[in-house]
């Protein structure tokens, strides 16, 4: 259970109420669990839902690795929820299920698709270690060029916040979902 209460739209003063109503008419098309916990500070939660509606929205990182990066961030934090709300997103995007549930499993996925690989190794060096080392830094550079590097840096770091806020506030799976982890942590 939530140690924080959903947040009823009509209790709400009306700077919260000017956020929740800006997050709920988004893209996103609701105020889901976690921005119902960043909306006990409503400033933080407009510019929040700023930066992850550009991140989620309008980036021009790929979809299904951009998915894919946040399902690794979600396996990394153990964070269930949020692995719950991106992976059928990032199946819908074309992300290998196969892939995906290696991830569940704390397991390395057998790549065919040597983005995805990419996306792996730097995604995952960056939430274990907390760093990129040189060579992994200049194949995504190669590859994703300067600015498609700092915005997986940015997807990473966004979605590490975001299973901090979860995680911390435990925000937990709807009731009657399974918890997609069964297996250790991710490891390399």
């Amino acid at each position: 259970m939530s140690r924080l209460p959903p947040l009823e739209r009509s209790r709400l003063d009306e700077a919260t109420a000017a956020v929740f109503d800006a997050i709920a008419s988004g893209p996103r098309g609701r105020v889901s669990p976690p921005y119902q916990a960043l909306l006990r500070s409503p400033a933080l939660a407009g510019r929040i839902q700023s930066l992850g509606a550009f991140l989620r929205f309008e980036s021009a990182f790929p979809d299904h690795l951009r998915e894919f990066a946040i399902l690794i961030t979600a396996r990394a934090w153990n964070c269930a929820y949020e692995w719950h709300a991106h992976y059928p997103i990032a199946i819908a995007a074309g992300l290998a299920e196969a892939i995906a549930q290696a991830v569940a499993e704390g397991r390395r996925p057998d790549f065919a698709d040597a983005e995805a690989e990419l996306v792996y190794d730097f995604s995952t060096e960056l939430q274990e270690t907390r760093r990129v080392n040189d060579a992994l830094y200049g194949r995504a550079l190669a590859r994703f060029d300067e600015a498609g590097v700092v915005e997986l840096t940015a997807i990473n770091g966004y979605y590490a916040m975001f299973a901090m806020i979860l995680n911390t506030f435990e925000i937990g799976l709807p009731e009657g979902v399974a918890d997609p982890f069964s297996g250790p942590q991710i490891t390399s």
